[in-house]
């Protein structure tokens, strides 16, 4: 079989510094921590806790290891191993979210695929990646997903991968079931953290899907600056309706549970009155999504007479009104943006500790690790940046401060995802300058040791002074 397997050395990135390298280390930024091993931590620390909720399903961090590992060992059986890609379109089941853990346990490299892509974005990503196996439902929403995988597969010359469906079945697939219900058990592979974990496709300007591909290390480092920046601990708990195969819902729902010891509970869409009732009955503290999630979560709070036990929701994506953010916080649910993109998540980031003023109208501080600089093109260095190359449509304006406001944004998709964003692990793709010429740049971005992330576009952002 004609495949993908990835190393570190198979995604180029320019050199980083001794001096820099030595310096995200020593400011905690960065560590040899593998997310295959994140699951065995998470459960020696936390194992009577709860890990993931879902509609009637609940699993403690003890039971997860044991049907993670399982998985993973039948991963293994099909000839899965460290540096094979495992796509995986799935809704935000718990089964999806215990297989995603264990490709990762394997050694594996996940390749979640956004549940709303076609035949045309899927056909694209199984031609680039070449995957060991592939995961998804026989069908959701309508759509006949492992038909179509099979349909896929077979035209790229991959008839032989493993294949897993959730809630269904279908020839030549394997039945969750099946997948953990084995009495074998593997344990976690032996990685380093510099080797690819994660690749996220995002649709941009072009038709085509474009790759970012994350690290151990920059994925985790991503995750250990969220979790500090908001406080979480193992006393919190997540609501996820935006899918796992976003960045927020990977960070969110998944990296940052395992890091702390949080609860996630996972929604297979967005519906504002379900999510008031399972955030109420379950005390959800901390949930991201996009603007209209807020708007629509505040309207249904406000409907129903209650006060959510939100300390945080993160919005993202798009521009976020004041008056968005006026209603929510009257109705209890402190909401701050983050400004960020698949291969380098968050950007900026805030609090509730954070004046609301500062919330409600600039993108946050500058996340720890970057130094702010002039006025022009946004280029970032970053500890937790992805290695591929990006386009994002924003600009900025920066003075040498650390809080950053935008002017201008495009709007976002109701799943959460930013439009007019590439990305690309072969080749810079191009953008649409304010007059509509084209102009192209390019980004390096590297997640450990990290390089540069450019952006450009019509859209501009202002720095001010951090409190």
């Amino acid at each position: 079989m004609n495949r993908t397997r990835l190393t570190a050395t198979d995604i180029v990135a320019p050199p980083v510094a001794p001096d820099r390298l030595a310096e995200y280390r020593r400011f905690g930024y960065i560590s040899d921590q593998t997310i295959s091993a994140s699951v065995v931590r998470a459960a020696r620390q936390w194992g009577s806790r709860p890990a993931i909720i879902e509609g009637g399903h609940q699993l403690t961090y003890q039971e997860l290891l044991e049907v993670v590992e399982r998985a993973a060992a039948w991963l293994g059986g099909v000839g899965v191993g460290p540096g094979d890609v495992v796509c995986w379109q799935t809704p935000n089941w718990w089964e999806a979210h215990v297989l995603g853990l264990a490709v990762w346990h394997a050694g594996a490299v996940s390749c979640p695929i956004a549940p709303f892509y076609r035949e045309h974005e899927l056909r694209q990503v199984i031609e680039q990646v070449r995957p060991a196996a592939v995961v998804t439902a026989e069908t959701f929403r309508g759509f006949a997903h492992a038909e179509a995988f099979d349909d896929l597969l077979g035209g790229a010359g991959l008839a032989d991968v493993a294949r897993v469906v959730l809630r269904g079945t279908r020839s030549g697939w394997s039945p969750f079931d099946a997948v953990v219900s084995h009495g074998s058990r593997q344990q976690s592979a032996d990685v380093a953290a510099d080797d690819p974990c994660l690749i996220l496709f995002t649709s941009g300007t072009t038709s085509g899907a474009k790759a970012a591909a994350h690290s151990s290390r920059s994925l985790l480092a991503e995750t250990r600056q969220l979790a500090g920046a908001w406080g979480l601990s193992w006393e919190d708990v997540a609501y996820m309706a935006a899918p796992l195969q976003h960045i927020t819902g990977v960070l969110n729902a998944m990296t940052i549970p395992l890091q702390v010891g949080a609860s996630a509970v996972l929604a297979d869409r967005w519906e504002a009155d379900v999510a008031v009732a399972d955030i109420m009955r379950h005390r959800v503290t901390y949930s991201a999504g996009a603007t209209v999630f807020l708007q629509e979560l505040t309207d249904a709070a406000r409907a129903a007479r209650v006060h959510l036990p939100l300390r945080m929701f993160a919005c993202g994506g798009a521009a976020v009104p004041r008056a968005v953010m006026e209603r929510s916080e009257e109705q209890g649910i402190p909401a701050a943006r983050v400004y960020g993109m698949t291969e380098l998540p968050t950007v900026t980031v805030m609090n509730r500790a954070h004046p609301f003023d500062l919330r409600a109208e600039t993108d946050g501080a500058i996340a720890p690790g970057c130094r702010s600089g002039s006025s022009g093109r946004m280029a970032s260095r970053w500890p937790r940046a992805a290695r591929a190359n990006c386009w994002c449509a924003d600009r900025s304006r920066c003075s040498a401060t650390s809080i950053l406001t935008p002017t201008g944004r495009p709007s976002t998709t109701r799943d959460g995802s930013p439009p007019g964003m590439s990305v690309s692990s072969t080749a810079p793709a191009s953008s649409r300058s304010p007059g509509g010429s084209r102009t192209s740049s390019t980004a390096a971005a590297r997640s450990s040791p990290p390089a540069t992330s450019k952006t450009c576009s019509s859209s501009t952002r202002r720095c001010a002074t951090q409190p």
